[in-house]
């Protein structure tokens, strides 16, 4: 089996070395690129269209903006109420007021007054929105350390000269993150292994297929293309009742859209064997699948199995 790839985008140098190690301890591949928020867009299409990342980790805002933009499945990462508890910790040795800056989430990720009452540190918490808030935020009187969930936050209090501490991602949360992101791509592998099989089986089904899903034709093999004299191009995602409306034939084998069981319909003087069913195509959705072939065909195919039966010694003898 092809070994996981994991790309991961990273804010620095400790956590691609965090990255690395759990790496190995799940035996994943992973492709690392650090660098700033803005250029990670950029990097997430290269691994789009390379073909090899099939997952893409990432922190914070970075993680939030990907998943909006990229077409690959992205898991973000977050520092666990361990890692908060050891930042503030730190910070209390520092300086004997604490002030924690973070993002405002709706809802809350963390209950801070629950980590700072089991890491016994009296902090106070300040929540923003945008980057352009910190500064309104930030205290003013000395003997203050302030800790940084995030980056932004961390910048602005060290550009007033207060004493920072920022967060650092822990080990445990990072390997969580990264078995999740093994999983999202062995799921989603299976997923497109699957789709590629069934895609050769109707392809090279002797039936014509078509489906119908909530009004427009999600399946249409190269028999139904054969048969209608119309491309899978052209119908595929269009609403069946203008398809009908402009192609006789697609016209005859949709009818009226009803459940039908081998029912012979005639396309000139070509005939058919139809057959429409329901069937369930997700949680919430049900199909239309029309199959049909060439009644001849069926002829040929029984006269050939009687053929076979005869000279078997399989023959029917009857006594009046």
């Amino acid at each position: 089996m092809d070994k996981v790839e994991v790309g991961v985008i990273s804010p620095g140098p400790e956590f691609s070395a965090v990255v690395r190690q759990a790496a190995r301890e799940l035996d994943l591949g992973v492709t690392l690129r650090e660098g700033s928020p803005e250029k990670a867009l950029a990097v997430v299409r290269e691994w789009e269209t390379g073909g090899r990342v099939g997952v893409v980790v990432a922190t914070g805002d970075t993680a939030e903006a990907l998943k909006k933009q990229s077409a690959l499945p992205v898991v973000g990462v977050e520092p666990g109420p361990l890692d908060i508890a050891q930042a503030l910790t730190l910070a209390r040795s520092a300086r004997p007021r604490v002030v924690l800056l973070d993002r405002r989430r709706r809802p809350p990720r963390h209950d801070y007054e629950r980590i700072a009452a089991v890491a016994g540190v009296a902090c106070e918490v300040r929540l923003y929105s945008e980057a352009g808030e910190l500064e309104a935020l930030l205290p003013e009187t000395d003997g203050v350390a302030v800790v940084a969930v995030w980056a932004p936050a961390a910048v602005v209090a060290a550009g007033r000269g207060l004493p920072v501490v920022g967060v650092a991602i822990g080990p445990e949360v990072v390997r969580e993150a990264m078995q999740k992101a093994a999983d999202i791509f062995r799921a989603r592998r299976r997923d497109i292994r699957l789709c590629q099989s069934l895609h050769a089986v109707l392809t090279n089904a002797y039936d014509g297929i078509m489906a119908v899903e909530r009004g427009e034709i999600t399946l249409f093999n190269p028999v139904a293309e054969k048969i209608t004299g119309l491309a899978a191009r052209e119908v595929l995602g269009r609403p069946v009742a203008s398809v009908c409306r402009t192609n006789a034939a697609c016209r005859a084998l949709w009818g009226d859209g009803t459940p039908v069981a081998d029912a012979l319909i005639y396309l000139g003087e070509l005939p058919l064997v139809i057959n429409r069913r329901f069937g369930p195509v997700g949680p919430d959705s049900t199909a239309t699948l029309v199959t049909f072939q060439a009644a001849d065909k069926i002829r040929r195919l029984e006269v050939r199995l009687r053929q076979q039966l005869h000279q078997q010694g399989l023959v029917a003898k009857f006594r009046f």
